[in-house]
C-alpha cells in the first residue's frame, strides 16, 4: 500500500498570463533591456522561471497602464503591478522562496537591504557637452555642474 502526501496530489496552481511593458528592445546583444529598473525584472522573471512576453514602446506613457507614465509595469493576466521593486514581490508571491533560494538570513537581509537602498534612489541621466553621461543621485541634481 502506498500513501500519498496530499499537498503532492495536488495540481501546481496555474501560473497566469504575464506581459512585461517595457521601453524598446536593447541594441546590445544578450542584454534584455537598457533600462536597468527593467532589467532587474527581467533577470528576477528569469530567475523564477516564469515564462513571458514582452510589449515594447518607444514611450513609456504609451503602455497607459501606469498614471505616472514610467516602466517597467507586469501585466499578470489582466492586473497590473508597477514599480520594479513591487513586481519583484509579486514574482515572490507566484513562484515563493525560488529568488533567495541558497540564501541564509544575512543574505536575504543583504537583499533586502539593497534593493530598499536602489529603488528609493531616483536617478536621472545627464548628458555633459562631451556626449559622455553619467547617472546622478536626484540629492545632487541641483548642485552639480559637469565640468568634463
Amino acid at each position: 500500500m502506498t500513501t500519498t502526501n496530499a499537498a503532492e496530489a495536488r495540481p501546481a496552481p496555474a501560473t497566469p498570463d504575464l506581459t512585461l511593458c517595457e521601453l524598446g528592445p536593447s541594441p546590445i546583444a544578450g542584454v534584455e533591456s537598457h533600462a536597468p529598473f527593467c532589467l532587474k525584472v527581467h533577470r528576477a522573471l528569469k530567475l523564477a522561471g516564469l515564462r513571458y512576453t514582452s510589449r515594447h514602446a518607444e514611450n513609456p506613457a504609451a503602455h497607459r497602464l501606469n498614471p505616472t507614465g514610467q516602466v517597467p509595469i507586469l501585466l499578470v493576466g489582466a492586473r497590473a503591478v508597477t514599480d520594479s521593486t513591487a513586481i519583484v514581490h509579486e514574482i515572490d508571491r507566484l513562484r515563493p522562496g525560488v529568488l533567495d533560494r541558497g540564501l541564509d538570513a544575512r543574505g536575504q537581509a543583504e537583499a533586502c537591504a539593497g534593493a530598499r537602498v536602489t529603488s528609493r534612489m531616483p536617478f536621472r541621466w545627464r548628458f555633459s557637452p562631451a556626449g559622455k553621461t553619467r547617472t546622478l543621485p536626484a540629492s545632487s541634481r541641483a548642485s552639480t555642474t559637469d565640468t568634463s
